[in-house]
Parts: C-alpha cells; sequence; structure tokens
C-alpha cells in the first residue's frame, strides 16, 4: 500500500528526473505541501528517507539536493557502469527469443537516430535499449539500486548525446553489447557493458566540459 510519505518521495525523485530540481536547491517544502494539500510532517519523513538514498542531504535551512565534487561524480557513473555490467550478465544469461527480438528492435532504433542525426531520439533508443536489458536480468533488486544511482547521475548527462562523436561511439559499444547477450556470453556482456556505461577518460572529460561548475561543491 502506497502511504502519503512514499508518494512524496516519488514526487521529489520524478521532480529531480525531470530538471525541477538542480544540486544544491533546497527542497521547497512549502511548494509541496500546498500541492498536496498537507502538512510539513510527511514532507520533512520523505526527506529523511532521501537522505538516506543520497539524493537529499540536511543543510542549515532543511533539505537540499546533493551537490557532489566532481570526484563524487565519478564514483557514481563508475558505481552506475558496475551494476549496468551486472545487468548485463545476467542478461546473456537469462535473456528470452522475445527479449532478444526486442534488444535487436532497440539497436535498430539506435542506429537510425545516429543516421539521422537526431539527439532526441538517440536517448529514447538508448533508453530502450538499456530497459531491455534491464528485464532480461531478471534481478529487481539490482535494477532498483540501478535506478536509484542513475537519477542522481542524469542530472549531469542530460545532453550527452548531442555530440554526433558521443552518438557513434555509443551505437558501436550498444552493437558489442547486444552480440555479447543475444550470443549468450556473460563475461563478454559485462565487460562490454562496463566500457560503455563508465564512460572512459573522455567520455567523462566532455561530459563534465558541459556542465556548470556552479553544479559541483
Amino acid at each position: 500500500m502506497t502511504t502519503l510519505v512514499d508518494t512524496i518521495r516519488t514526487h521529489v525523485w520524478n521532480e529531480t528526473m525531470a530538471g525541477g530540481m538542480l544540486p544544491g536547491h533546497p527542497l521547497d517544502e512549502a511548494t509541496i505541501a500546498e500541492k498536496f494539500g498537507i502538512s510539513r510532517t510527511p514532507i520533512r519523513e520523505a526527506a529523511h528517507h532521501l537522505c538516506g538514498e543520497g539524493l537529499l542531504c540536511r543543510s542549515t535551512r532543511g533539505f537540499m539536493l546533493v551537490k557532489p565534487s566532481l570526484r563524487d561524480l565519478r564514483e557514481l557513473l563508475e558505481f552506475a557502469g558496475e551494476l549496468e555490467a551486472a545487468c548485463a550478465r545476467l542478461a546473456a544469461r537469462r535473456i528470452t527469443d522475445d527479449e532478444g527480438t526486442a534488444l535487436r528492435h532497440a539497436l535498430e532504433a539506435c542506429a537510425t537516430a545516429v543516421a539521422a542525426a537526431d539527439a532526441r531520439s538517440y536517448e529514447a533508443a538508448n533508453v530502450q535499449f538499456h530497459a531491455v536489458i534491464h528485464g532480461a536480468a531478471r534481478n529487481a533488486a539490482l535494477v532498483a539500486q540501478l535506478r536509484n544511482v542513475d537519477t542522481r547521475c542524469n542530472i549531469y548527462r542530460k545532453d550527452r548525446f548531442n555530440r554526433s562523436a558521443r552518438r557513434e561511439r555509443s551505437l558501436a559499444d550498444h552493437r558489442l553489447i547486444c552480440a555479447a547477450i543475444i550470443e549468450r556470453e556473460p563475461s563478454a556482456a559485462h565487460d562490454a557493458m562496463v566500457k560503455h556505461a563508465q564512460g572512459g577518460g573522455e567520455d567523462f572529460a566532455e561530459l563534465v566540459a558541459d556542465i556548470s561548475p556552479a553544479l559541483f561543491s
């Protein structure tokens, strides 16, 4: 059964994912209270949960969205990469024929978006590609942890596919990942996903170059 605290917690996560909250910004308790017609007590309880999940932290004025350092971001991306790689390894063991078809279709959508130089379409196809892998992994606890970390990282990588070179590198990685999973090669799928999801030095340098310094501590 979903509680009011759960509803507020989900609302704050969704606002963060949509860009409605940025690192270092305070949690607007008054606006949330007005939106839901509630007191601030459940909002603060939800905020304590979100502190435990790494999204919020305490501030002198209440709660705010965590503002990481460059090192913190690098570590989060590395962690996300390891979780993605675990999903790819499990997917290579457990993927069904239908899921294999869906993965190929997602890969084709990625290729179409690259050919069309369409960053927005590539972003959508990329989400679908990874979603198929997450489903094929059949490990809800792993995927839940990955979504938590991904949300915290996505604040910083919203526009990562605006560069054509980044889309092309991502597509090349997807081809290797797809082949390893379809051919049921768990180790190869894991290694290909680590390389892809962690980005490497070049991708990380591009990512940081596009982010305002004000978003880092």
